[in-house]
């Protein structure tokens, strides 16, 4: 069974048991079309999106959910914890 095969698999079996899925350390446009065809829910990883400093995240998220067509959020910035 190939590794395609395997995650479409565990992605079914997470559906009939009313799971929600999600996919991490997803590299690359390729892997994103896969897992979005084989049902996956949400992914994670440099595939989606390099890492940001909070400024820079805040514009990229808000442009995200624009773009999917989601109202406007709250403009408030994610909060920061103290150190």
């Amino acid at each position: 069974m190939g590794q395609g095969a395997q995650v479409g698999d565990k992605l079914a079996k997470a559906s009939a048991l009313d799971l929600g899925t999600w996919a991490e350390g997803v590299e690359g446009p390729e892997q994103q079309r896969l897992l979005d065809t084989l049902g996956c829910e949400a992914l994670q990883g440099f595939g989606c999106c390099r890492p940001l400093a909070v400024a820079a995240f805040e514009d990229w998220r808000r442009q995200r959910l624009a773009d999917a067509g989601f109202p406007a959020l709250d403009a408030s910035p994610i909060a920061t914890p103290s150190v």
